[in-house]
């Protein structure tokens, strides 16, 4: 009888031990690619402690299974679990940090660039504003423990009212932008527009789509999620998305390959892919240009001077996912759209309407969303809110605000969504208007 136990208990463990070597151990990668990329960015763009990343950027489940170190003479961070699946990530200055998949086969620099000198592109800070009570009380909830809130600014007209860090962050930090980097390719595209590059009309993207219903995807499509691709947008498994962000070497060649479920303009669907897809575009159109094109047409003319979006291992940005600055940076490339597309010294970026098209509906059914923008139109995610607000959105909570109507924007930046937006947003812009009416 207790060898028949023994026995069952010893297939009961074989079971588990197959069980977790076909469910998990796909996952583990995954887990320590995020970890070796987020250890080296937090480490060599914003500067901070190990144990810092460990708390914050990978103190939940199952990223905290991860171990991590760092190897400031090759400017490199690695992760492991358990010994198992080790991933390295690299730094290269003008190119952030690089996950790689073995080796450095691609070997990529950043060409030699001396940037451009913004000579209006700071913010002035007004006192009397700053010294708002009520202002302060709207921004108070933001900060609660349980928000995890590590920056929140805000800015009126060419005026900081309110800027304010979590401890260990500064304005001098850089930050995850996350989903919000989306934006930014909309802004990229726009450029490329202005300067004739390409239009957002343009179809017969890629060579392997020209046979198929992908031939009439159009770039606009892409800028509206609407292009029809296959894509699978979630990140608790292995799926297109933690493929593309932790697996893949050449992401352009790897998304690409994806079929088409919808005909171009007939469903709306979320996909990562669809960002970087555009971003490949760019890249087949600007050649040899393409690594400075951020900074030369867009960063360095709006004074983003600490602002990267970090690249793949053949070098495509990861424009779904990978941008990084400082949280008075990203409320300059709000301040951009709020403003028309003119930057600080007076030049017009963006295309006339450009903004206009970032925020209009793609359809009837869809007041959330625009042009790799996110919208209130209708107030159908804000109540409280001027219908005119559009905003970029990034994972846990990272926001820039942007209303027109009131010529504010205001960036929020932290490690979850445990706040209420719409009385952030609405306090926020009721106090304002108090304070300059009175």
């Amino acid at each position: 009888m207790i060898k028949k136990v023994f026995r069952a208990l010893g297939i009961l463990f074989i079971l588990f031990l197959a069980g977790c070597y076909f469910f998990l151990y796909p996952k583990i990668p995954v887990v320590t690619g995020y970890a070796a990329k987020a250890a080296c960015s937090c480490t060599y763009l914003a500067n901070r402690s190990v144990d810092n990343i460990m708390a914050d950027d990978l103190g939940e489940s199952p990223l905290n299974l991860a171990s991590i170190s760092v190897d400031r003479s090759n400017s490199s961070a690695s992760a492991s679990v358990y010994g198992l699946a080790k991933r390295t990530a690299i730094h290269k200055p003008g190119l952030g940090c690089i996950l790689l998949q073995g080796k450095d086969d691609y070997d990529i620099t950043y060409p030699n660039y001396s940037p451009a000198i913004v000579e209006s592109n700071s913010f002035e800070l007004d006192v009397n504003l700053l010294d708002n009570d009520q202002l302060k009380a709207a921004i108070d909830p933001v900060f609660s423990p349980n928000a995890y809130t590590r920056a929140v600014l805000v800015l009126h007209k060419d005026t900081i009212v309110a800027e304010r860090y979590a401890k260990g962050i500064t304005m001098e930090t850089p930050l995850l932008g996350w989903s919000m980097t989306k934006s930014i390719v909309n802004a990229l595209i726009g450029i490329a527009e202005s300067k004739n590059i390409l239009t957002k009309n343009d179809t017969l993207l890629f060579p392997n789509w020209e046979n198929d219903q992908r031939a009439s995807i159009s770039i606009r499509h892409l800028l509206q999620m609407n292009s029809g691709l296959r894509w699978d947008e979630y990140y608790t498994d292995v799926s297109d998305a933690t493929e593309m962000l932790y697996l893949s070497e050449n992401i352009i060649d790897d998304i690409t390959d994806n079929k088409s479920e919808f005909k171009p303009g007939e469903s709306w669907k979320y996909s990562s892919g669809t960002s970087n897809i555009l971003m490949g575009i760019l890249k087949n159109k600007l050649g040899s240009e393409y690594l400075t094109f951020p900074k030369k047409e867009l960063f360095d003319k709006i004074g983003m001077s600490s602002a990267v979006i970090e690249t793949d291992e053949a070098g495509n940005f990861l424009g779904s996912s990978y941008g990084y600055a400082t949280t008075r940076d990203w409320a300059k490339f709000g301040k951009l759209f709020i403003n028309d597309g003119i930057s600080p010294t007076g030049e017009r970026i963006l295309p006339e309407d450009w903004v206009k098209f970032s925020y209009t509906p793609v359809d009837d059914k869809r007041c959330y969303y625009g042009a790799h923008w996110w919208l209130n139109a209708g107030s159908c995610n804000f109540n409280d809110c001027p219908k005119d607000l559009f905003y970029a959105s990034g994972y846990q909570g990272q926001f820039i605000y942007i209303i027109p109507s009131e010529d504010i924007v205001i960036v929020r930046l932290g490690l979850t969504k445990n706040f209420d937006q719409n009385k952030f947003i609405s306090e926020v812009i009721k106090s304002i208007k108090r304070k300059t009416t009175n």
